[in-house]
């Protein structure tokens, strides 16, 4: 490197990871911050429940939303989530389609930005459920229940992420599960809406700390559910507060 030869005296260390993995448990004051974003995220998805009936256009709902957040207090509410028929089974979908509620089963989400902090509360679907979508439920709801209770300090990530993966899997609703199961949450800015620098997969080689805060999340059979996770020595404390249920 041209900087090298100029000194060379000095050793030069890529420090470019520092401050990524120094983000990674989180202060009482951000823990503070992260609950708010989550009370916000809970207000803009339950605008987005009662917005969402049949004839109505899906940016509206998204408008409805966003403009929820931003009375809220949220720094960026520009990320937002709606959509119905099949394309609800796409995670993070444009909302496009004329109108919402009709011939599908919508599905509305919120993530927003406080103190530069990125929380995500993806909401389940908003329809009359047949038998099949209320057991699909049911069953992602509770595996995804028996995950955050093991996301305790010291908890191997990989058998987190197995919880999920693995009850998924068994239980039928998927043929395969390539995605992840959750990430980290709170260093994020704007355009970005997430942070990779943990991720929960089969391989994953590294522990929970208490204090850190996820994103985690699932989807199968055209339905998805996620929550925004901090570790404590109890198991996985949920920040979003929404009622997980099928909303119709």
């Amino acid at each position: 490197m041209e900087l090298e030869s100029l000194l060379p005296d000095t050793r030069i260390f890529d420090f470019s990871h520092v401050m990524w993995e120094m983000r990674q448990v989180k202060s009482r004051l951000e823990l503070a911050y992260h609950e708010v974003a989550a009370e916000i995220c809970d207000r803009a998805a339950a605008a987005g429940f009662d917005a969402a009936q049949a004839g109505i256009n899906e940016r509206e709902v998204f408008a409805i939303i966003t403009g929820e957040a931003w009375r809220s207090g949220a720094d960026n509410a520009q990320v937002a989530v709606i959509a119905s028929g099949p394309r609800s089974a796409i995670l993070h979908p444009p909302a496009w389609r004329p109108n919402a509620g009709q011939g599908g089963h919508p599905a509305c989400g919120s993530g927003v930005a406080f103190s530069r902090l990125h929380l995500t509360d993806d909401a389940p679907e908003i329809s009359a459920p047949t038998d099949e979508q209320i057991r699909t439920a049911e069953t992602m709801i509770r595996t995804q229940e028996e995950q955050i209770r093991a996301m305790r300090p010291g908890a191997d990530a990989k058998e987190v992420d197995g919880i999920v993966r693995e009850g998924i899997l068994a239980a039928g609703l998927r043929d395969s599960y390539t995605n992840i199961t959750g990430y980290t949450l709170g260093l994020s800015c704007v355009p970005r809406t997430s942070d990779f620098t943990r991720v929960f997969l089969p391989g994953s080689d590294w522990q929970l700390e208490q204090n850190q805060v996820f994103h985690m999340y699932k989807s199968a059979a055209g339905m998805a559910f996620s929550e925004t996770i901090v570790v404590t020595p109890e198991g996985g404390k949920r920040l979003t507060k929404t009622e997980r249920k099928l909303f119709c």
